[in-house]
C-alpha cells in the first residue's frame, strides 16, 4: 500500500473509478514533485497520473478518461 507522506489513509482506492494512482500538485512544489518522483520509482510497476494544479481528470468509464488542463 502506497501512503508516503500520509500515515492516516487507509487505502488509496478513491473512489476507485480508474485503475491509476493519482499524484496530485505534481511540479507545484519541489517537496511535491520529488514525493511524486520517488514513489513512481519504487513502485515502477503501478499505473501513475502525475497531475499539475492546472490539470484535472475527466473521467466516462474505467477505461475512458482524459487528462486535461483547466488554464
Amino acid at each position: 500500500m502506497i501512503r508516503h507522506g500520509a500515515p492516516l489513509l487507509k487505502d488509496c482506492k478513491a473512489m476507485n473509478l480508474i485503475d491509476a494512482y493519482i499524484l496530485p500538485h505534481y511540479r507545484s512544489k519541489e517537496k511535491y514533485t520529488k514525493l511524486a518522483d520517488e514513489i513512481m520509482k519504487e513502485y515502477n510497476n503501478s499505473n501513475f497520473l502525475p497531475l499539475t494544479n492546472e490539470q484535472a481528470i475527466i473521467v466516462n468509464n474505467r477505461e475512458d478518461y482524459k487528462i486535461v488542463n483547466t488554464k
